[in-house]
């Protein structure tokens, strides 16, 4: 039952543990965008770590993106079925799902 509140705890109220940092790094890109979808692409994760890219299903204009833990990203992947939710580790991947161009 613990776990399960958990779980739940986390779908609810992610916490999202990564480190961004905008220095040169060979961690995955993870940019900062606007509505307007004018990006930052000066941010990158930590190793270890993957851009988890967030939108609500059926309006991905209007999404987030968090340097987490792969383990986090895959398993909130699995299980939020309210919104979109992409694990990219390099820019392809963001611009197959979110249409991000650096």
């Amino acid at each position: 039952m613990r776990k399960i509140c958990c779980l739940i705890l986390f779908v609810i109220f992610p916490v999202i543990r990564g480190t961004t940092t905008s220095a040169p790094s060979t961690g995955a890109p993870c940019p900062s965008c606007d509505i307007s979808y004018h990006c930052d692409w000066s941010r990158t994760c930590a190793p270890g770590e993957t851009c988890l890219a967030r939108g609500f299903t059926g309006n991905l204009y209007h999404f987030r993106t968090y340097c987490a833990p792969k383990e986090d990203c895959l398993l909130m992947q699995s299980i939020v079925k309210t919104e979109e939710v992409y694990c990219c580790g390099d820019r392809e991947c963001l611009r197959n799902h979110l249409g991000l161009w650096s």
